[in-house]
């Protein structure tokens, strides 16, 4: 099972845990609101329907994992040098080619260091 997975055994799991109730809730009520439904805060999660609760989780569980993956990404981001010296690593060029790879880019005045997607792309076509 997912971790980031909300889905409940039964329905009534989710009735009886008061913080997903209560973003269950929200959701909900936020949903009503733009469909232009009156949504004057005061519905109890109890009185939610089935498909109301499941729609909820579905958006609860898109919600954590998209959080996920922004903190994956910020724990190690990939700049845009550092893609740029792994797709010249994985072009798998031959010695030849290497050499008038790194030829033209000490002609263009350009450092390793400085490299970025664009250019690498650019010196391969």
């Amino acid at each position: 099972m997912d971790l980031l997975d909300f889905t409940p055994s039964t329905i009534e799991d989710v009735r009886n845990d008061a913080n997903v109730a209560a973003e269950i809730n929200r959701i909900v009520l936020a949903r009503r609101a733009a469909v232009g439904a009156q949504a004057d805060g005061l519905a109890a999660p109890a009185a939610l329907t089935e498909d109301d609760i499941l729609m909820a989780l579905e958006v609860l569980n898109r919600e954590r994992k998209d959080e996920a993956l922004r903190a994956h990404l910020m724990s190690c981001p990939l700049s845009d040098n550092l893609l740029a010296l792994i797709l010249t690593v994985l072009a798998d060029l031959s010695e030849q080619q290497r050499e008038r790879f790194a030829a033209t880019m000490v002609q263009r005045g350009r450092r390793v260091e400085r490299y970025t997607v664009e250019l690498v792309r650019g010196s391969f076509h």
